[in-house]
């Protein structure tokens, strides 16, 4: 009982709870969340997948310890860690037109139909309003709720997408999909890992974001 004590006051046993967005999920997180609890057998991690704005909700609020999020959403009220970089490709139909192309701007297929992400998605948002500073707007042909929805009705012919590198490179050999990259500056943005307080954290929590972002919190 005494060493079951000591390891709890420790931060060697507990919950953390982790907001993310798919982003981070669909690229990142598995990875460095499996090599942190592989050490850590009896910690137990809550991981929850949604929108940045809704990660940042979650953290006001106090429904998870630590959010990871888009650096295109505005979190200036909260502690902001720079967690990872990615960056954002077009995805096509392998049979497409656009597919002989090595990179391509927004300006040149914002007239094509999208595949939409859900409303409230960082990159939709952002998107949304790259285009309206070109004078045009993405014409959505149907929205989705995920990655997997995205590269499914890409597939399907239903239009072309922008994702992140890491939600397209790896299925481009399972599927009839093309990856053309997408020449803007803006292309390659930065996620985060949002707290509320550092003085707040339990000892599990600083150990989870030092193993993330390779330096103490």
């Amino acid at each position: 009982m005494a060493a079951s004590m000591s390891a709890h006051a420790s931060g060697l046993h507990g919950a953390i709870r982790v907001a993310a967005n798919s982003s981070a999920i669909s690229q990142f997180l598995p990875e460095d969340l499996a090599e942190f609890v592989t050490s850590r057998p009896d910690l137990r991690l809550q991981l929850s997948e949604m929108t940045s704005p809704e990660v940042l909700d979650w953290i006001r609020t106090d429904r998870a310890d630590i959010g990871v999020f888009s650096g295109l959403t505005p979190a200036k009220d909260l502690v902001k860690l720079p967690y990872r970089r990615d960056t954002l490709v077009v995805v096509i139909p392998a049979d497409h037109h656009l597919a002989v192309r090595s990179k391509i701007t927004l300006g040149e297929i914002a007239s094509e139909p999208f595949v939409a992400l859900q409303t409230g998605s960082s990159i939709q948002s952002f998107l949304d309003r790259k285009a309206s500073e070109l004078g045009t707007r993405i014409h959505t042909q149907v929205a989705v709720q995920s990655f997997d929805g995205v590269r499914r009705m890409v597939q399907a012919r239903l239009g072309i997408a922008v994702l992140p590198f890491g939600a397209v490179e790896p299925y481009l050999d399972a599927t009839r999909l093309a990856m053309v990259a997408l020449d803007e500056t803006w292309a390659t943005r930065d996620l985060f890992i949002a707290i509320r307080d550092r003085a707040a954290l339990s000892p599990q929590t600083s150990a989870l974001i030092t193993s993330l972002t390779g330096q103490p919190v």
